[in-house]
Order: structure tokens, then C-alpha cells, then sequence
């Protein structure tokens, strides 16, 4: 388990690393900020549900599966509003706050969770599943996030 703890935690230092820079990047250069924020949007969606799936096999209980989903819900919901929004403006870096204290608040859960749970019986293959599940999920997360982002041409706005 200290294996997947300490990826864990690893990923979690690249998405403090990430909002860190975000909130650097202030009024400065803001399609870098919100390009910035829709990588670390799809990484966490990639190892969010990456975890989910092992979590079981680590044998934690279903509801804290269930409770990780919920909580990671909220704060990508948070982060991914501010995407839709004039970099900015002040609805923005109040999204941006939102859900980087909701990410950062699930973080320490998680780390809670896996501090509490025993030892797996493999706990190479857990890393391995864990890692294989989030890097083959990152790209289809990128793609959804993009096509989220989209504008239908309905919404287009009208030419003068």
C-alpha cells in the first residue's frame, strides 16, 4: 500500500504544483492560466477515476469509493464553471477558489483513506493497475473536457 500511497501523493504534488501556478499566473497571459487549468482539470478526472476503480481491489469499503466520486464531482464542477467564464473576471477566481479548497480538502481525505486501509496482498499489481487506469484515461479525459468546452454553433455570436 505505501507504493500506491506514495504515487498518490506524487500526484497530488503535480495538482498543488498546478493551482499554485494558476493562482501565479493572476492577471498575467490568462489563456495560459485557463490552458493550464483544463490539463489539471483532465489529470485529476484521469486519476480520479483511476483511484476509484482501485480502491475496491485495495479493499477499501464501497462508500469511500462512492464518497471520493462525490467529492471530486464537486470540485471539477467548481474548476470546469470558471472555464466558461472571462478569465477576468471576479466569477472566475471566485470558481478557481472554490474548487481548489474542494480539491485540496479531497486530497487529505484520500491521504486519510489510504493511511487507514491494510496492506493489499499485491500491492505491485495495485500500483500498476492504478497507473495503467489513470495514463490511458488521461487522453479521453482531455477529449471530453474539450468537447464539454465546445460551443455549439447555435451560441455562436451573430456577425455585426
Amino acid at each position: 500500500m505505501q507504493a500506491l500511497c506514495n504515487t498518490v501523493r506524487d500526484d497530488h504534488q503535480t495538482i498543488r504544483i498546478y493551482l499554485d501556478k494558476i493562482n501565479g499566473l493572476r492577471r498575467e497571459r490568462p489563456m495560459l492560466r485557463c490552458a493550464a487549468l483544463r490539463e489539471l482539470l483532465a489529470f485529476v478526472a484521469a486519476r480520479d477515476a483511476a483511484l476509484a476503480e482501485v480502491l475496491p481491489l485495495a479493499g477499501a469499503p464501497e462508500h469511500a469509493a462512492l464518497a471520493l466520486q462525490a467529492r471530486r464531482r464537486a470540485c471539477r464542477h467548481a474548476l470546469f464553471q470558471g472555464l466558461r467564464m472571462e478569465p477576468d473576471s471576479a466569477a472566475w477566481w471566485s470558481f478557481f477558489a472554490d474548487g481548489r479548497r474542494r480539491l485540496l480538502a479531497g486530497m487529505r481525505w484520500e491521504e486519510m483513506l489510504l493511511r487507514r486501509m491494510p496492506p493489499p496482498r499485491d500491492p505491485e499489481a495495485l500500483l500498476d493497475a492504478y497507473v495503467d487506469r489513470r495514463e490511458r484515461l488521461l487522453p479521453h479525459a482531455r477529449a471530453q473536457l474539450q468537447r464539454l468546452q465546445a460551443r455549439p454553433q447555435d451560441e455562436l455570436p451573430l456577425a455585426a
